[in-house]
């Protein structure tokens, strides 16, 4: 491996673990929640009585839904572990180009054109199993994110 491999390799390495490191997901996510009312005529007082009774908040509103009328409201609702990992995942396969390139460009790196273009990253991607960059960082697949990002810069002269 040549120094500018192995130095390009450590700058990446710092930017994405800095970059993971400031990813919180978020804990709560916006639903809409319904209760379906079917056919059904009432007067207001017996809509209110109907609406406490089962716990449909104040702000909710009378919509049409697929089996008649329902009543609908905005509701926050703890997401998964799951529903969080996969909010991770997006928000740090978003920002990583950038935070690399800030990182090799401030360091002498310049942009170059692909060479061989998809080819080359479909090499990369046949010898790691992928080419999404979070899941090589989580398997800490160094060396193929270095060569990934390394498709598209060289050190400057």
């Amino acid at each position: 491996m040549t120094n500018e491999f192995m130095e390009a390799k450590e700058l990446i390495k710092e930017a994405l673990t800095a970059l993971n490191n400031r990813i919180k997901p978020r804990e709560y996510k916006k639903v809409v929640k319904t209760h379906k009312l079917g056919s059904w005529s009432a007067t207001v007082n017996e809509i209110t009585s109907y609406m406490e009774e089962n716990g449909i908040p104040d702000s909710s509103e009378i919509c049409a839904g697929d089996e008649g009328l329902e009543f609908c409201w905005e509701a926050e609702e703890k997401m998964t572990d799951e529903e969080k990992e996969k909010q991770r995942k997006k928000v740090f396969n978003t920002n990583a180009w950038r935070v690399v390139y800030k990182s090799l460009t401030e360091n002498g790196y310049k942009r170059k054109p692909l060479e061989n273009g998809i080819h080359d990253v479909n090499r990369l991607k046949d010898k790691y199993g992928t080419d999404d960059v979070y899941e090589l960082f989580q398997r800490e697949e160094w060396g193929g994110i270095a060569k990934l990002y390394l498709l598209s810069f060289k050190k400057g002269e």
